[in-house]
């Protein structure tokens, strides 16, 4: 009997050993499986989030690929408008008939996109092409058209080139167009005026919407229910929206991914979950993926912050602020503002470091960055340029303006509390860019400046005077009063200049040798060819002086290709070669002996493609 009990009881705690162990299983498993869902769950909002942050992202850039796109389209236009511009101003007077066949030549490639041509007399129409259809356009002011007159009178009184449309137009229809301004003897005299077909002016961002599958909705500023192109249910999708320039539109863009926002996220989620079920090996694989992933977007998003912010001074960087120097200088020179350039090192910093340590070192370079932030204008663009060196770029400041703040830069460097420790001061180089300079070249005087300060006692400041330099290298470009009126020998002699630029910026560009060489070799054969085909012509104008104009070719020749040599073996640089070109060649011949023949060239009265 006790036996049995015994035996009985044995069973009861196998089977509480059986069915606790399998409790525990049970339980550990669904906590587990809890956790991991719970993780899962924080894991894939997070992810989410990333993705949505990653499509933001995506979307901003491919609007700014569009935005250009944009002002490429509205700058293909102008291109074409300028050289009308150009024959109206340059004319004293000008007939009816000379205004349509030069048109009609302009527009013969172009009538599938373009509607008409328009030249406006103040801000009346005078000229329509096709007049097909424009009748009732020619005499309008458009002044006295309420959607057209602030446009117009915008043109009018800032002398800007302007972009806007949809516009109903007078003769019917809605168009875009571009209105540019005409002047002449420097005064306002009217615009020129292209219209764009409303219904083929942006086939470009059809293919830029497939090809980045963004789905865009345009609109005139601030009135979305005015559409230029898309469909208003992207209103619908929580868009991004961007505001273009009034110089290419004026416009609001509202941009979201092809699907919507939520399509990947959802995409995502599923799998993500199927593989939560499917086994907790996958799980963890899936997890790792995740932390991949992320990793992958904070690299990029770090990368991206590198290229514009010093991680160190959290000011621009140097690859940044080149990026800025050539949009700020093209300003420059389309607006005839000034602009200058601060560049400077520190004095003794070396030594900070190696007698008082690194954190020394950077201690000090924070407290001049804070201080040079503290004079230096919002605007401006400062940059590490690497090390100890810094370089500052000042839109709108003349050299007298650079001068003033490099001193006071250089002053309160020196003043620093923590100088009174470490002793470092600042020598300092600046300048102003001259009209058409190379960059290259003004940021080497910049230089050279700098290190005159250094070499010459340091805690200085030095100039680099534009006004005074000889060596600064300015593009070249032809002078349109020096044309013969002859189309081939004008048209060669802008294409000899064209290629002496390319020296230049191969050149300062340090590009291979080789390929700066090829660039000298084709100004040569460019240069053989010019006056060969100039002596053709000069014997059938009749130039008695055409022998004695030849041999002096021979001898440019002769020069150009000693030069040539000298260069190839390097005791001359590309740049001195331009320079012997630019003296010799084009001022000393193109715009000095070539004006013998120029009475010549104007008597010779037959249509030849060679006339201009």
């Amino acid at each position: 009997m006790i036996k049995a009990r015994i035996k009985k009881d044995r069973l009861k705690i196998s089977r509480f050993k059986i069915e606790g162990n399998s409790r525990i299983a049970i339980l550990v498993s669904v906590s587990a499986f809890v956790l991991l869902m719970f993780f899962s769950i924080i894991f894939i909002y997070n992810f989410s989030m990333r993705i949505r942050e990653d499509e933001a992202n995506r979307v901003a850039i491919s609007y700014y690929s569009l935005n250009e796109e944009i002002r490429d389209f509205k700058n293909q236009n102008v291109s074409l408008l300028s050289g009308f511009a150009a024959y109206i101003q340059l004319k004293e007077t000008t007939s009816d008939e000379e205004i349509y066949e030069y048109l009609g030549f302009l527009l013969r490639d172009h009538l599938d996109d373009i509607k008409n041509i328009g030249v406006l007399i103040d801000t009346t129409i005078r000229w329509v092409y096709p007049t097909g259809g424009n009748e009732g356009a020619i005499g309008k002011d458009l002044t006295e058209i309420p959607e057209q007159r602030d446009e117009v009178l915008r043109v009018k009184n800032n002398l800007e080139t302007l972009f806007v449309g949809p516009v109903n137009l007078i003769q019917g229809g809605t168009a875009f167009i571009i209105r540019m301004p005409l002047l002449k003897d420097e005064a306002y005299w009217g615009m020129v005026s292209i219209v764009l077909k409303a219904e083929n002016a942006f086939k470009f961002v059809d293919k830029h919407s497939r090809n980045y599958k963004i789905d865009y909705l345009i609109t005139p500023a601030d009135t979305p229910n005015e559409i230029i192109y898309g469909n208003s249910r992207v209103l619908e999708l929580s868009p991004l929206k961007f505001r273009t320039e009034a110089s290419i539109g004026n416009w609001d863009v509202y941009a979201v991914p092809s699907g919507g926002w939520d399509h990947r996220v959802k995409q995502i989620a599923l799998i993500f979950f199927a593989c939560i079920l499917m086994s907790f090996f996958v799980s963890l694989s899936t997890y790792s993926w995740i932390k991949k992933y992320g990793k992958v977007l904070n690299d990029k998003v770090e990368l991206e912050g590198k290229y514009i912010q010093d991680r160190f001074t959290k000011i621009y960087t140097r690859e940044y602020f080149n990026l800025r120097l050539k949009e700020e200088v093209s300003n420059s020179q389309r607006h005839n503002h000034p602009i200058s350039m601060i560049y400077f090192d520190l004095d003794h910093f070396k030594k900070v470091n190696d007698v008082h340590g690194h954190s020394a070192g950077d201690e000090v370079l924070l407290e001049v960055v804070a201080k040079v932030k503290s004079i230096i204008r919002l605007g401006d663009i400062f940059a590490r340029w690497g090390g100890d060196e810094f370089i500052i770029l000042l839109p709108n400041i003349n050299l007298s303006g650079a001068q003033a703040i490099a001193e006071r830069i250089r002053r309160e460097i020196e003043a620093l509390d923590i100088n009174k420790s470490y002793g470092v001061t600042a020598s300092v180089g600046y300048s102003e860019w001259k009209n058409k300079e190379y960059i290259e070249s003004w940021f080497i005087r910049t230089d050279q400046a700098l290190y005159t300060s250094k070499n010459t006692g340091k805690n200085k400041i030095t100039a680099s005077d534009h006004n005074k330099e000889k060596n600064i290298l300015v593009r070249a470009e032809w002078d349109e009063t020096s044309n013969s009126g002859c189309k081939t020998i004008d048209d060669e002699h802008r294409a000899i200049v064209a290629r002496c630029n390319r020296i230049v910026e191969s050149a300062l560009e340090q590009s291979s040798f080789d390929e700066t060489i090829r660039n000298v070799e084709n100004v040569i054969l460019e240069m053989e060819q010019h006056f060969k085909d100039e002596i053709e012509i000069l014997n059938r104008v009749g130039y008695p002086q055409v022998e004695k104009h030849k041999k002096i070719h021979a001898a440019l020749l002769s020069r150009t290709n000693v030069i040539f040599k000298k260069t190839i073996q390097r005791d001359i640089t590309a740049v001195e070669f331009f320079s012997f070109l630019l003296i010799t060649v084009v001022e000393g011949h193109f715009k000095n002996e070539d004006v013998k023949y120029f009475p010549y060239i104007a008597k010779e009265k037959n249509n030849s493609d060679h006339y201009a």
